[in-house]
């Protein structure tokens, strides 16, 4: 089988590189995912110009149907990548590289075969909130776990705020894309940070600094709780003792299976932004208020975060 991988592409075809430098202020990962989605496209229709493009036609794509079938990729896989050569085309189309053809916008995307996210309701939430109360040690988690409910900020965001992010009622946010954004955070919240902040983590932080570490300014930091034990266990001493997004994951997953609700294995630090979500279409009915406040680019991602009762 030809390597549909192969992004050789890039370079022989100029044009796809100029149309990727639109994506430059993107993350790292959208970068790379865009350009491997465009490079199977064209080593698929088998390319080799930007004018083989003019030439498509309709029954072309079935080439990547039979492909995504022999690989067994999901509906949403393939639909990605027809996705990604509509943006192509659009962008090819309007700056008169190519002909118009509207041969490509005839491709059918496949039905959607993912299930729906799972959101808690308010009194599921409030039993998710009373389990991981009961049944951890440190303040830590309840804090992370109420700012995801009242923000719906993405696990990395919490994972990466400072102290200096703090002002006043609101956080400043470094989103995707690098995207900076100030966010008015519920009061309690704020509340819980600051007295998280000048207890537990005050004690972590003496310790990790005995052990050589420096004070970058995170708020939510790993545990600490035998300077001997971690002396014999190498622990990184550069990253400012920041608890790590993934390791967040985690401790939500092995928490949430004590919760005594139906569902409880699908809950994680997104499953709480999808709540946000949908939290907040339910106070305001006002779609375009929920993309603001979920930080959206498109209002159709949004779509998919609000979950109707």
């Amino acid at each position: 089988m030809k390597n549909i991988f192969d992004r050789s592409v890039l370079a022989n075809i100029p044009e796809v590189k100029n149309w990727l430098g639109m994506y430059a202020r993107n993350s790292q990962d959208t970068i790379k995912r865009v350009e491997k989605e465009i490079c199977v496209f064209f080593n698929v229709m088998d390319f080799k110009t930007i004018k083989d493009v003019e030439e498509f036609k309709v029954e072309d794509i079935y080439k990547l149907y039979e492909l995504s079938s022999e690989l067994k990729w999901s509906n949403n896989t393939t639909n990605s990548y027809i996705e990604t050569a509509k943006l192509f085309y659009r962008w090819a189309n309007y700056n008169n590289i190519i002909k118009q053809n509207n041969s490509v916008f005839g491709i059918k995307r496949l039905k959607n075969d993912a299930e729906p996210k799972y959101c808690p309701s308010e009194e599921e939430m409030k039993t998710i909130m009373q389990t991981i109360k009961k049944h951890t040690k440190n303040n830590r988690m309840f804090v992370m776990v109420k700012l995801c409910i009242y923000s719906g900020l993405r696990r990395k965001e919490i994972c990466n705020l400072k102290i200096s992010d703090i002002i006043g009622n609101q956080i400043r946010i470094v989103g995707k894309g690098s995207k900076i954004r100030m966010q008015t955070i519920n009061s309690e919240v704020i509340e819980d940070i600051q007295n998280y902040i000048k207890t537990e983590r005050k004690q972590n932080m003496e310790k990790y600094i005995q052990m050589g570490g420096k004070d970058l300014g995170y708020i939510f930091v790993s545990g600490i709780n035998d300077i001997e034990n971690h002396k014999k266990r190498p622990k990184n001493l550069e990253n400012g003792n920041k608890i790590d997004p993934n390791s967040f994951y985690n401790q939500i997953k092995n928490m949430c299976n004590k919760v005594p609700i139906k569902n409880s294995e699908k809950i994680s630090p997104h499953t709480l932004r999808h709540y946000f979500g949908t939290s907040v279409y339910d106070k305001t009915l006002d779609l375009a208020l929920t993309q603001e406040a979920m930080r959206h680019s498109d209002m159709a991602t949004t779509r998919r975060y609000v979950h109707l009762n």
